[in-house]
C-alpha cells in the first residue's frame, strides 16, 4: 500500500505509470486543523529490483487562490508526504518514507491554479524523469519539514475521478484565428485536446459558460462574469509535433472552449471536455415525457455532479467556488434523491464541525479559507441541521447523527438562544447581509422584515428536525421536549405574523410558501384563509414564481400542501421569465444561479454574480421526484413508503426509480387516453401506501384481477377519486379509469 498526502495537490507514479484514478488530492478541507490522505494498492506498478516513485504538485487550494482571489490561505510553501509499506511473499513486511534521500526539480507545470489554470511548458518536462534510467544526480535534496503529521486523517469520501468525456459538437471561428469548440453541455472538469505545433509555439485554451448572442459580439466566449478567475490553461510545445493535452491541476466550469495560437486548429473531433466530480453512486433517476421537465431534470443532475467536487461548492466557474451553506442546506433533499451522498456530505459535515465555533454558530461558506463571510444567517447556517437530516431521511442510516449530534446540538442551542432570549419564541435575530429570501424577485419589500417571518419559520423548522433526530438518537426527553416546543413556535409564529384576514407578514410568495409548506398554520380555517391569501398573491403576479434561495424550495410543497397540484405544474410547466422553463428555453443545460441570469432579449443579468451552473433553484427536484415520479419517504430509508405520482395533463409518462438500503423502489405510469397504468416495485422487508387516481374504487385492477383482491394488498380507501391501497414488497401492475 501506497499512502500519500500533499499541501496542495498531487499526482503520483510509479516506475512511469500513473498511481490511482483520482484527480485533484487530497481535497479540499481546513488543512490547519485536516489534510486527507489517500491509499493506493500499487502491487501491480512494482517490478524487482529498483523501483522509483515520482509525484508532481500543484497549489491547488493549499496556496492558489480560493474563493474571491484569495492567495496563500493556508500557507505558501508546497509540501508532500507519502509512506510505502510493503508485504513481501515470505511474510516480511518493509515500510519506506518519504525522506531526506527524496529529490526535488522545477518542473514543466508553470503555473498550476484551481482559478486561473495551467500552464503546461513541455520544454522544461525532463523524460522519463520518473523512471529508473533516469539520473537525479543534478536535482536538489528535499527538504524536509519538522512537523508531528497529526493532523492527516484519512479521507472518509468518494475521491475526485474523471466521470465521463464530452467531444465537441461543433467548432466556430467569431475572429481570425479564433476557434469555439462547443459541448453541448455545461460541465465542470478541464478540455483533453489533440493539437499540433511547433517548438515554442503556445496552444491558449479559454473556457467560459457562455457566447455572446448579441451583433458584433455574437460567437465569442462570455467570461465577465467568472471576475477574475482567468480560466485559460496553455501548453507550450518542446518540438514540432502532436500531442494529446489535459491539465492535470486544475479545474473550470464551461460549456465552451477557445482555441487561439495554432497554426492548424484540431478538428470538433479533438477537442473533448473531461467531467470531473466527486465519484458519488447514483441511486434515483426520473425520466418525465415532457421535454422540457425531462431537460430539467437532467440540468438538476449536471449541476450536482459539477458542484459535488471535493465539497458541495456554490459555483464552478468564477472566482469563488465556496461551499455556501444555504445552497447544500436547500439541495440537500434532491441531492440524495440522484445520488448516495452519504460519505460525500458526512465529509462536508466534518468540515462543518472544524469551523463551528465558540458560541456554536458557523460560518456562511464551509471551509472557511479566511474571514470573510463570517455571518450566521437564517437558512444557510441551519444547513448544520438540514443536511444531516436530509441524509438519514433518505437513507435511514444515522451515522452522520451520530457523529456529529453533540456539535448539532450546541447549533440548535445557538439558534433557541438567539430565538428566546427576548422572552418570546420569535427568531428576529441571525440577520446578515443577506437576509430575506436571497435573489427573490420580489420589489418593495424590506428584507429584515421578510427575515423575521422566515426566520421564526425556520425556527420551528429546525426544532421539528432536531426532536425527530433526538428520537432517532434514543434521547427520549430530548425529543419529548423539542416535539413539544414546535406547536409553541408555530402559535407564536401565526400570532406575530398571520393577520385576520390570512394575510402572513411581508406579504411575499416566500411567506405564505414557508408559512403553509412547513405547516405553521394549526388552525384549519386561518390556514385556509392563508391559502387564499397565496393563490390570490400568486394570481397578482400572474402565476409567475418571484421566489429566491429560501423560498423556491418550499414553493411547490406548499401548492401540494393546500390541495392546488393544478397551480403547482402551471408553475413548474411555465417556460416564460421567470421560470425553470425559461432557462431552458434560453438554451441552459444546468441550473443558473438567478432566474435573470439570462434576459428575455438575450442579454445577461448581473456580471457581478451570474452564475449559469448554480444547483440551489434545483432545490424543486425533491418535489418533482416525490410527485411526479411519485416516491416519498414516509419512514427513513424508505422503510415505509408513499407512491403517489400526479398524473397530470402536461405529462403522459413518467418513470422513477431508487435504489434504496432495501432494494430498488420503482414507479412508472402511463396515461392513455384517460386509463392510467401504474407499475410499482416495493423492495423486500418494506411497505408502501399506493395512491391511483380513479374512478371508482372497483374500476382499479392489478395484473388480470380486482385491485382490492390481489395478492400483497393489506388495506385499502376510497376517499375523492383516490384508491389507496397499503400493500407489501413486490412488482404491481395497477390500471384505472381515471376521473371525468
Amino acid at each position: 500500500r501506497l499512502y500519500a498526502s500533499a499541501r496542495g495537490l498531487y499526482q503520483l507514479s510509479i516506475n512511469g505509470c500513473k498511481v490511482g484514478d483520482q484527480h485533484l488530492a487530497p481535497g479540499w478541507t481546513d488543512y490547519c486543523k485536516r489534510i486527507q490522505a489517500q491509499t493506493y494498492d500499487v502491487t501491480p506498478l512494482l517490478e524487482k529490483g529498483v523501483n522509483v516513485i515520482g509525484a508532481a504538485l500543484g497549489d491547488g487550494w493549499y496556496r492558489g487562490k480560493v474563493g474571491i482571489g484569495w492567495r496563500n490561505v493556508y500557507g505558501d510553501a508546497l509540501a508532500f508526504v507519502a509512506m510505502l509499506h510493503v508485504t513481501y511473499a515470505d511474510e516480511s513486511e518493509e515500510t519506506l518514507v518519504s525522506d531526506g534521500g527524496w529529490r526535488t526539480s522545477e518542473g514543466p507545470f508553470v503555473q498550476a491554479d484551481l482559478q486561473d489554470g495551467e500552464t503546461f511548458d513541455a520544454r522544461r518536462e525532463q523524460v522519463s524523469w520518473d523512471r529508473k534510467e533516469f539520473d537525479a544526480s543534478a536535482w536538489l535534496p528535499a527538504d524536509v519539514l519538522s512537523d508531528d503529521l497529526s493532523e492527516i486523517v484519512p479521507q472518509p469520501d468518494e475521491p475526485v475521478r474523471l466521470l465521463r468525456a464530452l467531444t465537441a459538437q461543433n467548432r466556430t471561428s467569431p475572429a481570425p484565428g479564433v476557434y469555439v469548440y462547443d459541448l453541448g453541455q455545461n460541465i465542470v472538469g478541464v478540455a483533453r485536446v489533440r493539437i499540433s505545433g511547433r517548438r515554442g509555439q503556445r496552444a491558449c485554451l479559454r473556457y467560459a459558460e457562455e457566447l455572446y448572442r448579441e451583433p458584433g459580439k455574437r460567437g465569442r466566449l462570455y467570461t465577465e462574469n467568472l471576475r477574475t478567475a482567468k480560466a485559460t490553461d496553455t501548453y507550450i510545445f518542446a518540438r514540432d509535433e502532436t500531442v494529446v493535452y489535459q491539465p492535470a491541476f486544475t479545474q473550470h466550469g464551461f460549456r465552451f472552449i477557445e482555441i487561439t495560437g495554432l497554426d492548424v486548429p484540431p478538428d470538433a473531433g479533438d477537442v473533448q471536455g473531461v467531467v470531473l466530480g466527486s465519484n458519488l453512486p447514483d441511486t434515483g433517476d426520473l425520466q418525465l415525457s415532457h421535454p422540457m421537465l425531462d431537460q430539467l431534470v437532467k440540468n438538476i443532475r449536471w449541476g450536482q455532479r459539477g458542484n459535488f467536487l471535493s465539497i458541495p461548492t456554490d459555483t464552478p466557474a468564477r472566482d469563488e467556488r465556496l461551499g455556501w451553506t444555504g445552497d447544500i442546506s436547500v439541495f440537500a433533499p434532491t441531492a440524495c434523491r440522484f445520488q448516495d451522498t452519504r460519505a460525500f456530505l458526512s465529509k462536508w459535515m466534518d468540515d462543518v464541525r472544524d469551523s463551528q465555533r465558540s458560541d456554536g454558530s458557523i460560518p456562511a461558506v464551509v471551509p472557511q479559507p479566511r474571514d470573510q463571510f463570517v455571518e450566521s444567517g437564517v437558512g444557510w447556517s441551519d444547513a448544520f441541521i438540514t443536511v444531516p437530516y436530509a441524509v438519514w431521511q433518505a437513507t435511514g442510516d444515522a451515522r452522520i447523527l451520530r457523529r456529529n449530534w453533540e456539535e448539532m446540538k450546541r447549533f440548535y442551542l445557538y439558534v433557541h438562544d438567539s430565538a428566546t432570549h427576548d422572552g418570546n419564541l420569535l427568531e428576529e435575530g441571525r440577520s446578515s447581509w443577506f437576509s430575506g429570501d436571497w435573489l427573490s424577485l420580489e420589489q418593495g419589500v424590506e428584507r429584515l422584515e421578510e427575515h423575521r417571518v422566515i426566520a421564526t419559520a425556520y425556527f420551528a423548522e429546525d426544532t421539528r428536525m432536531m426532536a425527530e433526530m433526538a428520537e432517532a438518537m434514543g434521547d427520549a426527553e430530548l425529543a419529548a421536549a423539542w416535539s413539544a416546543l414546535v406547536p409553541q413556535i408555530r402559535a407564536a409564529f401565526v400570532d406575530a405574523y398571520c393577520k385576520s384576514d390570512g394575510a402572513v407578514h411581508a406579504d411575499t410568495q416566500t411567506v405564505y410558501a414557508l408559512a403553509l409548506g412547513m405547516d405553521l398554520i394549526a388552525d384549519a380555517s386561518r390556514r385556509e384563509q392563508s391559502a387564499d391569501k397565496f393563490v390570490a398573491k400568486l394570481a397578482a403576479d400572474n402565476y409567475h414564481l418571484k421566489t429566491g434561495f429560501l423560498g423556491t424550495p418550499w414553493l411547490l410543497p406548499a401548492l401540494t400542501s393546500i390541495g392546488r397540484n393544478d397551480l403547482a405544474m402551471r408553475l413548474l410547466l411555465n417556460d416564460e421569465y421567470p421560470s425553470w422553463g425559461f432557462e431552458i428555453r434560453m438554451g441552459a443545460t444546468t441550473v443558473w444561479e438567478r432566474w435573470n441570469s439570462v434576459r428575455p432579449d438575450g442579454k445577461f443579468g448581473p456580471v457581478d454574480m451570474n452564475s449559469f451552473n448554480h444547483y440551489a433553484y434545483g432545490a424543486v427536484g425533491d418535489w418533482m421526484f416525490q410527485h411526479l415520479g411519485g416516491l416519498q419517504i414516509l419512514e427513513p430509508g424508505y422503510k415505509k413508503s408513499r407512491i403517489a405520482p400526479i398524473v397530470s395533463s402536461g405529462i403522459v409518462h413518467a418513470r422513477c426509480r431508487l435504489r434504496t438500503p432495501y432494494g430498488l423502489l420503482a414507479s412508472e405510469w402511463e396515461n392513455v387516453d384517460g386509463e392510467l397504468t401504474l407499475v410499482v416495485t416495493v423492495p423486500p422487508n418494506t411497505s408502501a401506501q399506493v395512491v391511483i387516481p380513479a374512478s371508482s374504487a372497483q374500476s382499479v385492477r392489478e395484473g388480470q384481477g380486482a385491485a382490492l383482491n390481489a395478492p400483497g394488498v393489506k388495506t385499502f380507501g376510497y376517499q375523492a377519486g383516490h384508491l389507496t391501497l397499503l400493500i407489501g414488497s413486490g412488482r404491481y401492475e395497477f390500471t384505472s379509469l381515471l376521473p371525468r
